[in-house]
């Protein structure tokens, strides 16, 4: 490697943020900034995060330790970042040695680790790291059908095959990498996820309860659902499971997340859910942290999840759960939540009539905070580091 190439003075983690450019929410946006928020406080680490010219999520607060390098604007998933990755990465290198050296009179050079998210860059001279978050498309093929699941698989394993080092955010999806891809288990690190215990934490306050009661028309309790509502989550199972149960007439479903699309109308009418089905659409970390907390349950009736961070939401807000029988809820949520058969609307409607008495949802409450407080981003952002680390010595770095 050109000895002018070598990392100085620290570890340069260069991010590619294109997630934020198509989605608002989600579990890579939320992971990309608590991590990159908690390594920015490091002396010894610096960041650059690369953006698409139009972001629609929350970014990480800037700060000295992170810089932002703007991306073409073709930012959609047609955009190969591999077409781009070296001028980006050279002018991300002189951005960052410029501001290094006005503020400390040191070198960083060309960077260290690559952070990316859906693509693999042909630069091999920079470790890349991995994240991979679930493996649905290839558990669900009937679910990404057409050239666009042909493309997402083709993709998804050079991603991965081509990386350094590869994080899984559960052992589920580190199992189903090695099953679909033949990647070996020493590639492959597992580190959890966790839930801003600052920002989930039970609602202390009644005020935004009433302001809740008079947006659902009703002083009755309320299950709640948050998250997107495609496919694989399972969000018809929830409403054929909600409209078969007795308790339909004493409970409102709230439903956070996107506005509604025409085919879920039509579902909540022909299930004669009108009345007692209320949506929320993108609530902030505040607002949700109050459904959470007043909530009779949170019900998460996926059929499969990476990881499943409002799992760790509901519970710190000490709200009960009732999650889908699943090998990654159960690894997420242990003994905490009450699990149910997640292609069976009826189990659903047999759980929720058994588990919302006072003392059951008392002993499940208790459970919760012990599972979500086994969780935490400083945890996760030192293992993240510890993985970086590792990608940049296997490359001499």
């Amino acid at each position: 490697m050109d000895s002018s190439h070598a990392n100085v003075n620290g570890l340069h983690l260069v991010v590619d943020g294109m997630v934020y450019g198509f989605q608002k929410h989600g579990g890579i946006n939320t992971y990309f900034n608590e991590v990159i928020s908690r390594l920015a406080r490091r002396r010894d680490v610096f960041i650059t995060l690369l953006l698409p010219y139009r972001c629609r999520g929350k970014l990480p607060k800037m700060t000295g330790q992170i810089f932002h390098e703007p991306l073409p604007a073709e930012t959609g998933w047609s955009w190969k970042l591999d077409q781009i990755a070296r001028p980006v990465l050279q002018r991300t290198n002189e951005l960052v040695t410029k501001l290094r050296l006005k503020k400390t009179h040191s070198r960083v050079t060309w960077p260290s680790v690559f952070q990316s998210t859906y693509f693999t860059i042909s630069n091999d001279s920079v470790p890349q790291v991995a994240l991979a978050y679930d493996m649905n498309h290839e558990l669900f093929p009937e679910m990404y059908q057409g050239d666009w699941g042909m493309w997402l698989r083709s993709q998804y394993r050079a991603y991965l095959q081509h990386a350094t080092r590869i994080i899984a955010i559960s052992q589920k999806t580190k199992n189903d990498v090695m099953r679909f891809y033949g990647i070996p288990s020493t590639m492959i690190d597992i580190v959890y996820p966790a839930v801003n215990r600052e920002v989930f934490r039970p609602e202390p306050e009644n005020e935004p309860l009433e302001a809740l009661r008079m947006q659902i028309g009703s002083s009755q309790p309320y299950l709640l659902y948050v998250g997107g509502r495609g496919g694989y989550k399972n969000f018809g199972g929830l409403l054929e499971g909600f409209a078969q149960s007795s308790l339909k007439n004493k409970l409102h479903l709230v439903v956070a997340g996107k506005p509604w699309r025409d085919p879920e109308r039509e579902r909540i009418h022909r299930l004669g859910l009108e009345s007692r089905v209320c949506l929320v659409t993108h609530p902030s970390d505040e607002r949700l942290r109050v459904l959470y907390s007043f909530a009779a349950a949170f019900v998460y009736p996926s059929f499969h999840e990476g990881f499943g961070i409002p799992l760790l939401e509901a519970m710190a807000c000490g709200t009960p759960v009732l999650a889908s029988d699943t090998a990654v809820f159960r690894e997420v949520a242990g003994n905490a939540a009450v699990y149910f058969d997640p292609d069976n609307p009826a189990d659903l409607t047999r759980v929720l009539e058994i588990s919302l008495t006072d003392s059951v949802r008392a002993e499940y409450v208790a459970r919760g905070f012990e599972q979500a407080a086994k969780y935490s981003w400083e945890k996760c952002a030192e293992q993240t580091l510890c993985v970086y680390q590792k990608a940049s010595a296997a490359a001499g770095n």
